[in-house]
């Protein structure tokens, strides 16, 4: 009798194991493959043998395991693609996916409509079967890796954080230059009294560095082959200065800034256009404008 018993107890284990080996699937109401002659449906991911005259894609009719992480969060659609012609696919209708969890813990429920399979193939060539995911872009990302099916790999980590940063905590800088002796005023940008300003930049990401691209803009006038700022005097400009290079509107540079809080070391200028005499330079307040624009590589 204690025999007996251990044998039913070791069935009633392995049972319990069958009934939930389907217990994994997370995207549920997925298209399926409907035999006509058959009358079932195929939920099979790797290979269907034969395709009978009115076969068709049973919309909500499967349902799958998928695992990964997607590189963004969205809306998403699920594709059935049979490997005899991409032509043969079915998609469902969208739903919505979050990158920051893996797939196999989030419970997805999509549906359809039914789509018929314009393809009559004999019983005894099997028909490989694909499932993808389709994102906001039409980029595929793959379910299955059958032979002939296609769609990028999901990738196994999470997308890294976003990365961002500001630039003076988002406020407009105020550069005060002082008062000026006009016949001081130096005729080479470069070559005189410039201002320093250290800017603050905050920037958050869980990265080591952040690339950016650095550029200005603003109204020029030349000086001396140089382009400064234009200001409201007449013959008056303010050169931008980064590491002792002037900045022009078509210049880039490259910085990198680490996470947390950082500094921009930019100087200004005041110069005088050669051209123009310092008597005909007005006295008096003046003011010049310029962006600062940064984009993240």
């Amino acid at each position: 009798m204690l025999l007996n018993l251990t044998k039913r107890i070791l069935l009633f284990i392995s049972l319990f194991y069958l009934l939930c080996s389907s217990c994994h699937a997370n995207i549920n109401g997925v298209h399926g493959v409907k035999h006509t002659t058959a009358g079932e449906v195929s939920c099979d991911t790797s290979l269907v043998m034969g395709l009978d005259p009115g076969s068709y894609f049973k919309a909500g009719a499967c349902s799958l395991y998928a695992s990964g992480y997607l590189p963004t969060s969205g809306q998403y659609r699920a594709k059935i693609t049979l490997s005899i012609s991409n032509r043969n696919n079915a998609i469902s209708n969208p739903f919505y996916i979050d990158s920051n969890t893996n797939l196999s813990a989030q419970n997805i429920s999509t549906s359809g409509t039914d789509v018929p399979i314009s393809a009559v193939i004999s019983s005894d060539i099997g028909i490989h079967v694909c499932y993808s995911l389709l994102d906001s872009n039409n980029t595929e990302w793959a379910l299955t890796d059958g032979r002939d099916c296609t769609g990028k790999p999901i990738p196994p980590t999470p997308p890294a954080p976003p990365t961002s940063c500001s630039i003076n905590n988002g406020n407009a800088l105020n550069v005060n230059l002082g008062t000026l002796d006009r016949a001081q005023l130096v005729t080479v940008p470069g070559t005189g009294s410039a201002r320093h300003f250290q800017i603050p930049i905050t920037c958050t990401g869980d990265v080591s560095n952040i690339p950016v691209s650095m550029k200005v803009s603003y109204t020029p006038i030349s000086v001396s082959g140089k382009e400064v700022i234009k200001s409201s005097a007449n013959g008056l400009g303010v050169s931008i200065i980064y590491n002792g290079n002037i900045l022009s509107t078509s210049t880039a540079t490259p910085l990198s800034f680490v996470p947390g809080s950082d500094q921009l070391d930019l100087a200004f200028e005041a110069v005088r256009d050669p051209n123009v005499t310092v008597g005909s330079v007005p006295t008096g307040a003046f003011t010049a404008s310029a962006t600062v624009i940064m984009t993240q590589q």
